[in-house]
């Protein structure tokens, strides 16, 4: 992974100052249910469905993503990314190594672990 890794949601925290520590860490507490619609994740370079659940949902948006129709739509606006890469689909097998990384996308530190928050998949 090209993430830095944390030991600590603290040693994370202190990389993203501007962020106040109630919400540093990853906490997967949307209460909204998303659009169903496509946003783009830029650190990944994949299209993500707003919707809690099973890919291709991978959370709800924030408020200032561009969302977009269909996968199709959302896909067309990162043309360098083959099709078949370009859409959320958390395949990820390993584990992870338990530490913290940097989400710069939602300025948020998440562990790198899959299950519940703080964990936010493999980074």
């Amino acid at each position: 992974s090209w993430e830095e890794l944390y030991e600590t949601e603290n040693a994370c925290c202190e990389m993203i100052p501007w962020v106040e520590r109630e919400e540093c860490v990853y906490d997967n507490a949307a209460v909204a249910q998303g659009s169903g619609q496509f946003f783009i994740d830029w650190v990944n370079e994949q299209c993500i469905q707003d919707c809690e659940g099973p890919a291709p949902c991978g959370g709800i948006g924030k408020s200032w993503e561009e969302l977009y129709e269909t996968e199709n739509a959302c896909c067309e606006m990162i043309p360098w990314v083959e099709r078949e890469e370009c859409v959320y689909d958390n395949a990820a097998v390993a584990q992870g190594s338990g530490q913290f990384f940097i989400d710069w996308v939602n300025e948020q530190c998440i562990q790198d672990c899959e299950g519940p928050a703080p964990c936010g998949g493999i980074g």
